[in-house]
């Protein structure tokens, strides 16, 4: 991979995690005001498994243990 290539990779890795982090705190404004309001998410089970933390070491050991090694 070239430097360039490299830099364009980590950006957009940087990015996403941050898109991430902005979603579940907007997904995290939305429960609360589901709860004031008193409606209950009709899926809770897929709203509560969002609002998880991605731990990006293990995602990272387990993106390395399953790729291909570049040759």
């Amino acid at each position: 991979m070239t430097r360039q290539a490299e830099k364009r990779a980590h950006l957009d890795l940087q990015i996403n995690v941050l898109t991430e982090q902005e979603l579940t705190m907007a997904l995290r404004m939305l429960e609360r005001l589901c709860v004031k309001a008193g409606v209950e998410p009709e899926d809770s089970h897929l709203f509560s498994e969002l609002f998880k933390e991605t731990d990006l070491h293990k995602l990272m050991k387990e993106l390395e243990k399953n790729l291909p090694d570049p040759k």
